[in-house]
């Protein structure tokens, strides 16, 4: 009586065994396994329906029941001889508990993690699982195509109709895209608006067959609340082992084409192929070379002269950054410039050049002014106002001595923050120029609105004065404007006696160019200075 009270109160199946035959079952084991009391009660111990060989005193043991209708059910069981009392009757006590729930969870949590829970697609643990089976296939002459989809216009969906929108175009098309799929092929969702598709192909024409069938979708319109929106996609596919070695260089290669479908204007789908892609891949190791450069201090200043054209004084110096690869050498700035741009390191690079040239011109022997050039980004994403008085605290530099230039181009983007940006500066006593000029599209209203302490004509009409009547014609124009506005001009960009004599002549006050020597580290001494220009 009190065997039978004690396992009916568990809601575990409880068996109780005797001598090898079954003394007691519980209500649960019989719900369980399908048999009834009576018909367990007083049977051999294997009519339990689990194989009793496997088990061993209080160690959990998982295993399968077989029930009545020949099913087997998952299972833990765990096998007690209890105290020394129960131990001399023969008696041992069997818990058995239905694990069907735990391991549905236990599934349901794996799907859960493995997949996309905005398009119910496969993710990317999924994909690198899957990719990994694929290539540890034996192919039989078949080939692994890996095709990489970014969406075009995704950007757009989302600035113009809302996160939402754009929700319901992934999901509209990852649907999409699916039913193009056939048998064996394989989507998945990587992030963002990008997927990639793998599957088995016989030769790189089923591989475009695939692109193509998964190219249509992607320019259909979706519809969505009172709008429409059509994204359309670039499309880059690689194949192994023609074109990789390994899963990861399947991945990068693929992306490369994608990238280069991305830029092209007369195709969405792009193969890998080796000698067009290696431009990118340069590009992508230089990116990540950017990014420790100035932590291992590779970058340094270069300084180039400013002169007053009547004296032939230098009046100040405009710095420069330079970049100098441990292993590809010199990298100039028009490729690492618009490289940091892109990776939005620039406005690192901008405060380091801001601060590394303070500090250098601190420590001149002279009173010159040090010219430093800031980016858009300076401009619009930081507080550009407080990091030029911490860094003039910092370095001790005196206000007067530094020049800030900006582009007209810059300053264009967004008139109104940049002029207040602008003004803040020039509080503290910092003297604004503005650079590149009669290069933008707006010169006149740029000048009425900021009263800029200098003008800095751009190089590409100095280097035309002596060929190029329209550049001269501009040259002049910016000259006179200048001195009817009362604002000095620089031409900048001086390579030969004839556009110094031209500028001499139209009555250019400043010059700067490498007429006078090329940027260098280090500045000259106000006793090098030549007395005038010849």
């Amino acid at each position: 009586a009190r065997i039978r009270h004690l396992v009916e109160s568990s809601a575990d199946g409880m068996i109780v065994e005797q001598n090898l035959r079954i003394l007691e079952v519980n209500a649960a084991f019989g719900h369980l396994s399908g048999k009834s009391r009576a018909s367990l009660v007083g049977a051999p111990i294997d009519a339990c329906g689990f194989p009793r060989g496997q088990l061993e005193d209080r160690a959990i043991c998982r295993t399968t029941l077989r029930d009545t209708t020949g099913s087997d059910i998952p299972v833990e069981i765990v096998a007690n001889r209890g105290d020394d009392a129960y131990a001399q009757k023969g008696l041992r006590i069997y818990a058995v508990r239905d694990i069907r729930p735990r391991l549905e969870q236990e599934r349901q949590i794996v799907k859960l993690a493995r997949t996309d829970h905005l398009t119910g697609l496969p993710n990317r643990a999924a994909f690198v699982d899957h990719l990994a089976h694929l290539l540890a296939t034996p192919l039989n002459e078949l080939s692994v195509a890996l095709v990489v989809i970014d969406l075009n216009g995704f950007k757009e969906v989302n600035d113009v109709h809302g996160h939402a929108a754009g929700d319901e175009v992934l999901r509209v098309l990852s649907l999409r895209m699916g039913k193009a799929l056939l048998e064996g092929e394989f989507i998945a969702r990587l992030g963002g608006d990008e997927f990639v598709v793998a599957a088995l192909v016989p030769h790189s024409k089923a591989a475009l067959d695939l692109a193509m069938r998964l190219e249509k979708p992607l320019f259909s319109s979706v519809q969505f609340e009172f709008a429409e929106a059509v994204c359309g996609g670039s499309l880059g596919v690689a194949l192994y082992p023609e074109q990789a070695s390994s899963a990861t260089d399947l991945m990068n290669n693929a992306d490369l084409a994608m990238y280069r479908a991305k830029q092209s204007q007369e195709t969405n789908i792009c193969f890998y192929v080796d000698a067009m892609d290696e431009a990118v891949r340069l590009r992508r190791r230089r990116s990540s070379d950017l990014r420790d450069a100035i932590r291992r201090g590779e970058f340094e200043l270069h300084y180039q002269k400013q002169l007053d054209l009547a004296s032939g004084a230098i009046t100040g110096y405009e710095a420069l950054m330079r970049w100098q690869h441990p292993e590809h050498g010199f990298v100039p700035p028009s490729e690492f410039i618009p490289l940091a741009e892109a990776t939005g390191l620039i406005a690192s690079f901008g405060e380091w050049v801001l601060r590394t040239a303070c500090k250098e011109a601190a420590g001149w022997n002279n009173a010159l002014t040090v010219a430093v050039n800031v980016s858009a980004t300076q401009i619009y994403a930081t507080d550009l106002a407080a990091i030029v008085h911490g860094i003039l605290l910092e370095t001790g530099l005196a206000p007067s001595r530094l020049q800030i230039e900006i582009t007209e181009t810059t300053l264009m983007k967004c008139p109104e923050q940049a002029t207040h940006v602008l003004r803040r500066i020039k509080a503290l006593g910092v003297s604004i120029a503005i650079d590149d000029f009669g290069t933008g599209y707006s010169s006149l209203s740029t000048l009425r609105a900021f009263a800029f302490d200098r003008i800095k004509l751009d190089k590409s009409f100095v280097e035309d004065v002596e060929r190029d009547s329209q550049a001269r014609t501009v040259l002049l124009a910016v000259l006179a404007l200048g001195k009817a506005l009362s604002i000095p001009v620089l031409a900048e960009g001086v390579e030969t006696e004839g556009q110094l004599e031209f500028l001499r002549q139209s009555g250019c006050e400043r010059v700067q160019g490498n007429f006078f020597g090329n940027p260098a580290p280090t500045i000259e001494s106000p006793q090098e200075q030549p007395a005038a220009i010849a």
